[in-house]
């Protein structure tokens, strides 16, 4: 399967671009295992908007978060990504359209993304956040609620658990505080773990 066609940016997306500054984006693709768009003939499109000119002379970096391991919370055989060396269905699947983006990339996994202590931090505050202290306290109900009704929605179209959607979501949403938190910290402080991004 090949195709030439593009991605569609939003008019947010193609403004952001415009104004950025040349070798300036470090762009993080996070790739749901679901998600038809980011697979196939979906991601080629992308790789190929990613790939012309007005596009690839913005972007400094792509991360690509193969996010297949987050899925083992729906996905059971999806454990086996606990291993970064075991290659995703995904990567697999979608290997030979990476290697025709032009512009500096790194493949990441999941397992590694929640391997690290901004991660365990997060990850403490959103369970907090979600159940509540020891002693129950400091519920943000709001957040609480928005859980819950998107696990409800995913276990309903998904035919799966809503305990296993609800640790998915704050799995996910951990890392998103993670990511971005981390990142900024290490812009700020220069720090070596960052070096690479």
């Amino acid at each position: 399967m090949s195709t030439d066609k593009l991605a569609k940016w939003s008019k947010e997306a193609r403004e952001f671009f415009k104004l950025a500054e040349d070798s300036s984006v470090i762009l993080d693709i996070f790739i749901s295992y679901s998600c038809a768009s980011q697979t196939g003939e979906g991601f080629e499109e992308l790789i190929n908007s990613l790939n012309t000119k007005d596009i690839s002379e913005k972007i400094k970096k792509v991360n690509i978060i193969d996010a297949s391991y987050l899925y083992r919370h729906m996905i059971p055989k999806f454990s086996v990504y606990s291993n970064p060396e075991v290659p995703t269905e995904w990567f697999l699947n979608n290997n030979n359209t990476i290697e025709k983006l032009n512009c500096r990339h790194e493949l990441k996994a999941w397992v590694n993304e929640i391997n690290i202590d901004a991660f365990d931090k997060w990850f403490k505050q959103v369970m907090i956040d979600y159940n509540g202290d020891e002693n129950g306290n400091g519920v943000v109900h709001e957040f609480r609620d928005l859980v819950i009704a998107e696990a409800a929605v995913a276990a309903y179209k998904e035919k799966k658990e809503l305990k296993d959607c609800v640790n998915f979501m704050l799995e996910k949403y951990a890392h998103a505080c993670a990511s971005f938190t981390h990142r900024r910290r290490c812009k700020r402080n220069n720090s070596r773990e960052c070096k690479n991004d």
